[in-house]
């Protein structure tokens, strides 16, 4: 388990950085393996279209999912065949912005930043409004909805700024899952975690 809090880290019983933390929370997501991750994405899946606030939404934002995180191929599949439209984000370095677009069946996806796919450029700009429901990834989570990220900060700022007040999921395996994640001023939680083992209501964990 780990413990953040202040500067320094406590994470398998060692003392680390921010950075340490989420360079061994990374390796050992890694070391789930490929068909480990892929049963526990479905899982997760499951859970997914038990939530109401995906039950109710028309349109689900999915980041395009990289490396060993939570799988949203398949996710994002099964969305479309409910009826839902679909989007993800294409990134802005230089402000370190993002923008979601429309993505169709077809799923026309170029290398973007990062070496993270994303839509094609001239894809349709999603409509955001109450209708959406954001998926947002991560790196470590807790219970109270708060995440340790990838240290862009593109997230944070996306869901302060056009993604403000809409609902969040955060998708993460139950490895993933931390007593405690240190906040930070411009951080700012989900609404509701989704593991292969829990379905947690963070925003009821804030407000106990």
């Amino acid at each position: 388990m780990a413990v953040l809090r202040g500067a320094a880290t406590r994470f398998l019983g060692a003392v680390l950085s921010v950075e340490e933390v989420r360079r061994a929370a990374l390796a050992a997501r890694d070391a789930l393996g490929p068909a480990v991750r892929q049963r526990k994405s479905d899982a997760i899946w499951k859970r997914l279209i038990e939530l109401p606030a995906f039950q109710t939404a028309s349109m689900a934002l999915f980041y395009l999912s990289f490396g060993s995180e939570v799988d949203t191929e398949m996710m994002r599949r099964m969305t479309r065949e409910l009826g839902m439209q679909v989007a993800c984000p294409r990134s802005r370095p230089g402000d370190r912005s993002m923008v979601f677009h429309r993505l169709g069946p077809d799923e026309e996806l170029s290398p973007g930043p990062y070496g993270i796919l994303q839509p094609a450029s001239d894809a349709p700009e999603a409509v955001l409004g109450p209708q959406c429901v954001v998926l947002v990834p991560g790196v470590l989570f807790d219970r109270w909805g708060d995440r340790l990220g990838f240290g862009g900060g593109y997230y944070d700022r996306w869901l302060a700024g056009p993604g403000r007040g809409l609902a969040t999921v955060g998708l993460a395996f139950q490895e993933q899952l931390v007593d405690r994640v240190q906040v930070r001023a411009h951080d700012r939680p989900v609404d509701h975690l989704l593991t292969d083992m829990e379905s947690v209501d963070c925003v009821a964990w804030r407000s106990a």
